[in-house]
């Protein structure tokens, strides 16, 4: 995050591995990344992603 001056949206992307997670684990990781993240599915982080670069491209 080094250099976001908080501006814009700064969009981190992360996978987890449906496999070996739990709901638990999800919401501990979710508790553990805190203030400025938010934690969202990822038809919502890929509609954020388009929608942010929308404004960019006018």
């Amino acid at each position: 995050m080094e250099g976001w001056d908080r501006a814009a949206p700064l969009f981190i992307a992360g996978a987890v591995n449906a496999w070996s997670w739990t709901p638990s684990d999800i919401a501990e990781l979710c508790d553990l990344l805190g203030e400025p993240f938010e934690v969202v599915r990822g038809d919502t982080f890929f509609d954020l992603v388009n929608r942010a670069g929308a404004g960019s491209r006018q």
